[in-house]
């Protein structure tokens, strides 16, 4: 994006009906694609999440349009609490969320809230940064335990004698922000492990995410997905490692430029002071003391501005991999009846 646009100003632009030659005409560079989903859209989501949180909890009440573009939530009680953070005007009457997707029926509401002088619309566009998706992310998060992970059984394009774990990997540089976070899938079969590969090919080869897939309930062994795990997350741990010294490789020849333009800079104005005080009318013992004052404020600043670059550009040595899900051919039930988690 330029750096006159951002993506809260594109969203403006889809309400407000901004002209589209105005757009095209500024120089634009290309954005990330959006982020992989199994769902169509986020409504498709979100709809999915409030069906999950209803059947485990019971009492939320929420409906989509005959349109299919619009959800009805009444807000239940955390997420009352979630927008007490927010500025009250945020908040729709009777806590009853009208979200959609229709960019023309948001530009309406919009227009309507100006027209009756609201300082909010009555409805809210419902995209992945609105509170209420960000409150079901969590909530949705939240469905499993520690060390608790779905199994998806009887899955399209799995043999009987295969079982898919999908791992999320993640590396992040010395103040924790991450520099390489990807999904990887790692397969078992008769021959053992397949080596990782990433979870938008695996997609690809089993349709999930394009095709519904019934949950029948059966009673699953457990213990023998367990017995894998820990060489599934061995090999997803390699691939992360190798994935981390890659990027490291890359990195260090960026990082080396950083900091030889940064004592290149130190050195240009270390000179500058120089020269000031060469030209002044101070006496030369007072010189010497500014100069050396100059040095040592100098030195601190690119000293610290030093340290905030490498731990930026520096990753950590060990990746963080996690378990997302578990994936067989054909369900494996269990004698004793182990419960399909």
């Amino acid at each position: 994006m330029t750096p006159a646009e951002n993506e809260g100003d594109s969203l403006l632009a889809l309400f407000t009906g901004a002209s589209r030659a105005t757009a095209d005409a500024a120089p634009t560079v290309e954005t990330d694609k959006p982020p992989l989903s199994l769902y169509a859209n986020d409504l498709a989501y979100c709809e999915a999440a409030l069906h999950r949180l209803r059947e485990k909890d019971g009492g939320l009440r929420f409906e989509k349009d005959a349109n299919g573009c619009a959800l009805t939530l009444d807000a239940p009680e955390d997420l009352r609490h979630r927008f007490a953070q927010l500025p009250p005007e945020v908040k729709p009457e009777h806590w009853r969320f009208v979200l959609t997707t229709d960019a023309a029926r948001m530009r309406y509401a919009i227009a309507r809230s100006r027209r009756d002088e609201r300082t909010w619309p009555a409805e809210h566009y419902l995209w992945r940064l609105n509170p209420v998706v960000e409150w079901l992310n969590d909530r949705m998060a939240a469905t499993f335990g520690r060390h608790e992970a779905p199994i998806l059984a009887e899955v399209p394009g799995l043999s009987s004698a295969e079982t898919a774990f999908v791992l999320a990997g993640l590396v992040p540089n010395r103040r924790g922000h991450p520099l390489v976070q990807e999904w990887v899938v790692v397969r078992h079969d008769a021959n053992g492990f397949t080596q990782p590969q990433p979870f938008d090919k695996f997609l690809h080869r089993t349709g999930l995410g394009r095709q519904a897939m019934p949950n029948r309930r059966l009673p699953l062994d457990v213990a023998a997905l367990e017995k894998l795990l820990p060489g599934a997350v061995a090999a997803a741990y390699a691939w992360f490692k190798e994935r981390r010294n890659a990027f490291e490789d890359d990195i260090n020849a960026k990082l080396n430029t950083a900091l030889a333009e940064l004592e290149e800079l130190k050195r240009r104005k270390l000179r500058q002071l120089e020269a000031r005080l060469a030209h002044s009318n101070l006496a030369e013992p007072l010189k010497r003391a500014r100069y050396q004052n100059g040095q040592q404020d100098m030195e601190s600043i690119f000293t610290e501005y030093l340290q905030w670059i490498e731990d930026a550009m520096t990753t950590e040595n060990s990746p963080w991999v996690q378990v997302v899900a578990a994936l067989v051919g054909n369900a494996v039930v269990s004698p004793t009846g182990s419960r399909r988690r």
